[in-house]
């Protein structure tokens, strides 16, 4: 009903650069749960828009992109925005300033891919090198649409169905 993409990683430098997540919030983000990763900073120009692995505890769990920066954010912004960043706050944040990154996933990745994480990398990693014949499954967004699609029509053609019998 829906499809799978095959995509082949062989071990080798990926031209992709990725950027490194906390847990519990990179599984957050991948799942749709949280759309902002707050920092204290802005992302370089270059990352804006480009897609990148999503790496968390030496492993990749799928592609986003920063889609846009807000802030610097106050205490009572991050309160308001909860939905977004899912983050604990209190009110000690006045002390500095925090900025969201908007977060788009394009690819969630159906089993966490180990790779090697460099020493000393703490937001992002230049070059992800996967473990060699590593075949990892993913389930495109236009897949899941499609597959939405036919649960949807699938639901409005018993309904029809159903309607015509007790008539």
């Amino acid at each position: 009903i829906y499809k799978k993409e095959k995509t082949v990683y062989h071990g080798k430098e990926i031209k992709m650069e990725g950027l490194i997540v906390n847990e519990p919030y990179a599984c957050m983000i991948i799942n749709g749960e949280k759309k902002w990763e707050l920092r204290s900073r802005i992302p370089p120009e270059d990352k804006i828009g480009k897609e990148l692995f999503l790496l968390s505890k030496g492993k990749v769990l799928g592609i986003v992109s920063i889609q846009d920066t807000v802030g610097p954010l106050d205490y009572k912004d991050l309160k308001n925005s909860y939905e977004y960043h899912k983050s604990y706050v209190d009110n000690n944040y006045d002390d500095f300033q925090l900025y969201a990154w908007e977060i788009q996933v394009h690819d969630k990745f159906t089993e966490k891919v180990k790779y090697d994480h460099p020493t000393g990398a703490r937001v992002w990693v230049k070059a992800v090198n996967l473990t060699d014949g590593i075949y990892q499954d993913r389930i495109t967004n236009y897949a899941w649409l499609e597959f939405i699609s036919s649960i949807k029509l699938l639901i409005l053609f018993i309904e029809v169905r159903r309607s015509e019998i007790i008539s």
